[in-house]
């Protein structure tokens, strides 16, 4: 028999046959600061990260696809969860889990002279030290896609404010600069992102 002092969401009386059943009461789950919160029995719990990566917890479904899932009983108590970055499975895009320590997500812009429209690339992670290192992937989709490209041509952005922040929109609100040194006769559009500003001056000699 139920105890006088709990609730209905926590223990059922009944008295025919087999009628005990577990779908009778909610599961709960993990809320913050060690609370919880009460789910009916076919529900989730969840634990996800905010827009601005702190770790949510709840009841029922996610609010954002940086989310991990669990059908149990107070199962959304793990003791890490990853960052997310959108990432490539073969050729589909997806979410993917990845470091527990490190938030950061890059994008890689590809101008392929056989398509009319940009392609992207995505991963957790820093931005490649020097698009060389794209040369020397293991990722397939990846390999394939600047295989008929210009490797200095590609475009590098990261961040690290969100999950799932490295969309295509990141590139529209980073700042690229046109690049040329001394010895060189024309410009060339930068790969990696400029922190601030951009600067052009010309020497002594007239040369710009």
């Amino acid at each position: 028999m139920c105890e006088e002092n709990q609730t209905r969401e926590e223990c059922f009386n009944c008295n025919t046959n087999y009628c005990n059943k577990e779908n009778k009461v909610h599961k709960q789950c993990w809320v913050k600061n060690k609370k919880l919160c009460n789910s009916s029995h076919n529900s989730y719990c969840f634990m996800e990260r905010n827009s601005t990566n702190e770790i949510n917890k709840g009841c029922d479904n996610c609010s954002t696809l940086a989310c991990k899932k669990c059908f149990d009983h107070r199962c959304n108590n793990w003791k890490d969860i990853p960052y997310y970055c959108y990432s490539f499975n073969g050729t589909t895009k997806i979410v993917k889990e990845c470091s527990f320590t490190e938030p950061d997500c890059y994008i890689v812009k590809i101008n392929n002279k056989d398509e009319k429209q940009n392609q992207f690339h995505f991963n957790c992670g820093k931005c490649p030290a020097s698009n060389e290192d794209l040369l020397n992937t293991k990722d397939s989709h990846l390999s394939k896609m600047i295989n008929k490209t210009n490797i200095n041509s590609l475009q590098c952005a990261e961040c690290n404010k969100g999950p799932l922040c490295n969309k295509e929109e990141l590139f529209e609100k980073q700042l690229f600069c046109w690049e040329k040194s001394e010895n060189e006769s024309e410009m060339t559009k930068m790969t990696r992102i400029c922190k601030s500003e951009c600067f052009v001056y010309r020497d002594l000699n007239g040369n710009g």
